[in-house]
C-alpha cells in the first residue's frame, strides 16, 4: 500500500513538472520572458495537487482493506486513534466491529455522548448501559475475506479505550449521533443500527479467514483453534 502511494507520487510529479514547463513557455512567450512572479503560483499548484493525489490514494486505502495484512494495519491505527482521542477529549472512546446483513465486516470510531441518557438494564438495575455514538459517517470495511468475533463468537465486538487511555471494560450501548442527522447510523447499509440491547466491551477478540470457518466441519472447534487477539496497554493489538 505504502509503495504504491509512494509510485503515485512520483509519477504525479513528473506529469506536474511537465505541465509546468509547458506552461511556462506559453506564458513566457506572450509576456516577453516576465514570468518570475507566476512561479510560486505554478510550484503551489505542483504542491497541491501532489498533495491532492495522495491523500485521495491514502484514504481510499485506509477505508477499504484489501488483505489480512491490511486489515490488521488498519485495525492497529484505528485503536491508535481511538485511544489518541480518548486522551485528548477526556472521553471513553474506541472502535466498534460488526458485520452486515451480507456478512460484510466493518468497524467504525465510536465515542461516549455525554448528552444522552444512560441506560439501566431492565434484568438489572446495577447494570448501566453508556451510550456510544460513531465519530464519522462512513464505516471502514475491513474486508470481504476475514471476519471479527468476540470470546464468545458475538459478531459485535467494541474496544473501549478510558479518558486515561488506558483499555476499559464497559457496558456498551449504540445510538444515532445526532451530529449526524440521520435516523440510522449509516441509512442504507445498516452496519451499526441503534440497540436497545447494549453488550460488554472487549479486551480481546478474534479475526479469522471466512473460507476456513465455512470449511470447518465444526465451527465450535475451530473457534477453540484460534488464537485470541489481545490488545497491550498502549492500544496495540498482538496478533498471533
Amino acid at each position: 500500500m505504502e509503495e504504491e502511494g509512494v509510485k503515485i507520487i512520483v509519477v504525479t510529479f513528473v506529469v506536474a513538472i511537465g505541465i509546468i514547463i509547458v506552461l511556462l513557455k506559453v506564458i513566457s512567450h506572450f509576456t516577453g520572458g516576465r514570468s518570475s512572479m507566476v512561479m510560486p503560483l505554478l510550484f503551489l499548484a505542483l504542491v497541491g495537487i501532489v498533495g491532492y493525489m495522495y491523500m485521495r490514494h491514502t484514504l481510499g486505502a485506509i477505508h477499504t482493506s484489501g488483505s489480512m495484512e491490511d486489515s490488521r494495519r488498519m485495525i492497529n491505527s484505528l485503536f491508535r486513534t481511538a485511544r489518541a482521542v480518548a486522551e485528548k477529549h477526556y472521553r471513553s472512546t474506541g472502535v466498534r466491529f460488526q458485520q452486515t446483513e451480507n456478512d460484510e465486516q466493518y468497524a467504525i470510531l465510536i465515542i461516549q455522548e455525554p448528552n444522552l441518557p444512560r441506560v439501566a438494564d431492565a434484568d438489572d438495575a446495577n447494570r448501566i448501559f453508556f451510550p456510544f455514538v460513531a465519530m464519522i459517517r462512513k464505516p471502514f470495511n475491513l474486508t470481504s475475506k476475514i471476519a471479527i468475533a468476540s470470546q464468545d463468537t458475538d459478531n459485535r465486538v467494541s474496544i473501549i479505550f478510558s479518558p486515561a487511555g488506558t483499555l476499559s471494560k464497559r457496558w456498551v450501548m449504540m445510538k444515532a449521533n445526532p451530529k449526524l442527522a440521520n435516523d440510522r447510523l449509516y441509512g442504507p447499509l445498516g452496519v451499526f443500527d441503534e440497540e436497545t440491547v447494549g453488550h460488554l466491551s472487549d479486551t480481546s477478540f478474534y479475526i479469522y479467514e471466512r473460507d476456513q470457518l465455512e470449511a470447518a466441519d465444526n465451527k465450535q472447534e475451530y473457534f477453540r483453534t484460534l488464537k485470541s487477539v489481545y490488545i497491550k496497554p498502549d492500544g496495540v493489538a498482538i496478533f498471533r
